[in-house]
């Protein structure tokens, strides 16, 4: 079996959105809900993943590199038809790889079906925006499109950081500068130090892992740069406790003022399917007014849930009250709102 045939064959079909590949076993494809074993029951003969890995990223044993790097390792991958983010993996000491379709341009941010304010957030001229959600969230893709409206309306210098770089971008309006994790830079904290030396007005950074990362966000954001980042947390409130989890002591207290001060705003997301089988992104999203700044620069967190709930004329928005109205509009059943709700009980 060719691998990069037989991904030449499966991404043919629109439908298919991730691909599984593992050393001398099946294929598995996800279309839709559904992850299933190849129709064609395609399997990988031993050795041809650690071959094709060889050629392709490592350049060298791959699962002896994996071991070295801790056992798995992200990169992109195009075929002719389309760009995949990739992962190889050691699963029970065998080599695995996911690999997951991306689009082929970012789309416009209308299409996504995410409240405009999000927009209105995101394009402001300096400060913070974040993205959060789990995994396969659709981060990667709001953001996108961010930077894809950016690019057609504004005359800026985008740097983006990222592990890897999902989209790629033309120059329209922007010059966009693209720099990928151990390809062009060797962390996000050198590529970031770095960005504030380079003359951005716009700085993406794929995902905030770490303290450092998040200290030099504020500090960009803080001298007049907007920055764009990524974080894997589950709501809008938990976004917040997550980047005062990064700090302690005296530092907490300087941190959450600045985060306060320059927060633009948090759009965290949810991905699910609705009755006719089609991927809708069901939004939670965060404004931050002068109450919820104060409550963030005193570590109020607590307080901040209760303003997002009698917020909605600024346009906060809760994720029951998203699942709600796609319930209300006849898009998901009920069954559905309720498995994904944070109080089901009062869905």
């Amino acid at each position: 079996m060719n691998i990069a045939t037989v991904l030449e064959n499966i991404l043919a079909a629109p439908d298919v959105t991730d691909i599984h590949f593992t050393d001398g076993g099946p294929v598995w494809i996800r279309a839709g809900r559904e992850l299933i074993p190849h129709p064609d029951n395609l399997t990988v003969e031993s050795g041809e993943l650690s071959t094709w890995l060889s050629d392709n990223h490592f350049r060298s044993d791959p699962v002896a590199t994996l071991k070295e790097q801790g056992g798995d390792s992200d990169f992109a991958y195009s075929t002719g038809s389309c760009r995949l983010r990739a992962q190889a993996f050691l699963s029970g000491g065998e080599l695995c790889m996911a690999m997951r379709r991306l689009s082929d341009n970012a789309i416009d941010f209308s299409q996504l079906g995410l409240p405009e304010i999000v927009l209105d957030l995101a394009v402001r001229p300096r400060g913070i925006f974040l993205v959060t959600g789990q995994t396969g969230s659709g981060k990667s893709t709001t953001l996108a499109s961010v930077i894809n409206h950016l690019n057609r309306k504004e005359s800026l210098h985008i740097v983006t950081i990222e592990d890897p770089v999902e989209y790629l971008y033309e120059n329209e309006r922007c010059l966009i500068t693209q720099r990928e994790v151990k390809r062009d830079t060797e962390s996000y904290v050198r590529a970031l130090r770095a960005a504030l030396r380079e003359d951005p007005d716009v700085i993406l950074i794929g995902e905030i892992r770490d303290r450092e990362t998040m200290e030099i966000a504020l500090s960009a954001a803080e001298t007049g740069h907007l920055v764009l980042a990524t974080l894997h947390t589950n709501g809008a409130v938990a976004t917040i406790e997550r980047v005062a989890s990064f700090f302690d002591g005296p530092a907490k207290i300087a941190a959450m003022s600045v985060f306060g001060s320059v927060l633009n705003g948090v759009v965290c997301q949810q991905r699910l399917f609705d009755k006719a089988g089609k991927t809708v992104i069901v939004p939670e999203v965060l404004v931050p007014t002068d109450g919820i700044r104060n409550n963030i620069r005193r570590s109020q967190i607590n307080e901040i849930t209760q303003e997002m709930r009698t917020g909605s004329r600024d346009g906060q928005l809760l994720f029951d009250t998203a699942l709600r109205d796609l319930m209300n509009t006849g898009r998901i059943d009920y069954e559905t709102a309720c498995f994904y709700a944070t109080e089901p009980d009062k869905i």
